[in-house]
């Protein structure tokens, strides 16, 4: 069996609170990404989406979180034991990262074309200046953004929302990674440049072989865009599955309220289905199943002790104690 582009495996990544008291964000998350395939891990915020995502590229707050147990391998290599130097050569080349937010990854007091410039030489110091404006140049127009040769010499609060982001993709995109983290990265733009982002990603992956991690709370986006799915909540992985097998069979519970939540034309009420509650704090952690107070299935079992992980056919894979006589 070949070596999968990206494996996690049984990752725990903890933080330390103000009082000094370590707490876990996540715990056995593990998952594999193969090159050419798109892996949407999927669930509502504060369900360790975005901090699983960070871990890879080793960028958890200094001091305030760190992986506490497990490995992060690439290629085979556990990159989650390098140093900071080694991670430099990572980020950017081996894997680029779309983060949700533009104006905090763009420098306010440098020009568009000095960031990305700045992106391309770190991976490759003997660029010409010729050849790095005109990749940007590229990385523009593929991303839509219109009159590039302006926007190079502009600055980030001088364009929208929706252009900030797209240049932080354009960037990402800029050095052919192997692996494209995206965390909602289409979530500032409109319908027609967010189908624009998705065509351009799903083209790369054909085109380069890159793998890319998809990180949102659309499901549409997930079944647009992914082949395989994780469904992550309060910091555990509670289902996995191929995208079509997920969206035509989910089995667990909270997987079937998010399913339910989407607005459909053929429904008669005007009512969207939500799940009562709210995912529970870091410190609010229950003992058995995290979902079992908003569970319409939970019996005393599931209040006591979290299931253990089942894989049925197909490859679908559940931790719920409805499915534990299934194995």
């Amino acid at each position: 069996m070949s070596t999968p582009l990206l494996e996690v495996r049984d990752e725990r990544i903890n933080f330390i609170l103000e009082n000094k008291k370590h707490v876990s964000a996540t715990e056995h998350v593990s998952f594999k990404l193969d090159s050419h395939t798109t892996l949407g891990i999927v669930g509502e915020s504060g369900c360790g989406k975005s901090i699983t995502a960070s871990s890879i590229l080793g960028l958890l707050p200094k001091g305030a979180g760190y992986v506490a147990e497990g490995e992060i391998l690439l290629e085979g290599k556990d990159i989650s034991k390098y140093t900071p130097k080694q991670m430099q050569q990572i980020r950017g080349k081996e894997i680029s990262m779309i983060f949700q937010e533009p104006m905090t990854s763009l420098n306010p007091v440098y020009r568009i074309e000095t960031q990305m410039t700045e992106m391309l030489k770190a991976h490759d110091p003997k660029i010409s200046k010729a050849d790095a404006h005109a990749r940007c140049l590229e990385m523009l127009t593929k991303v839509g953004i219109p009159a590039p040769e302006q926007r190079l010499r502009e600055y980030p609060h001088q364009l929208s929302g929706g252009m900030r982001q797209r240049v932080m993709i354009a960037m990402a995109l800029s050095t052919n990674p192997k692996i494209l983290i995206a965390d909602e990265p289409t979530t500032a733009l409109d319908v027609t440049i967010q189908a624009q982002i998705m065509e351009l990603m799903i083209e790369l992956k054909e085109s380069t072989g890159t793998a890319i991690m998809m990180i949102t709370h659309d499901m549409g986006v997930i079944a647009e865009m992914s082949d395989y799915v994780l469904v992550m909540y309060a910091g555990r992985v509670v289902e996995y599955a191929a995208v079509k097998e997920l969206f035509r069979n989910p089995m667990h519970p909270y997987t079937q309220g998010l399913l339910k939540s989407i607005p459909r034309s053929d429904q008669d009420s005007e009512e969207l289905f939500t799940i009562e509650g709210s995912v529970p704090g870091l410190t609010e952690m229950p003992q058995g199943c995290r979902f079992a107070n908003r569970c319409p299935h939970a019996t005393e079992r599931c209040i006591q002790s979290f299931p253990p992980t089942v894989e049925l056919e197909n490859g679908h894979q559940i931790a719920c104690w409805l499915y534990e006589e299934s194995k």
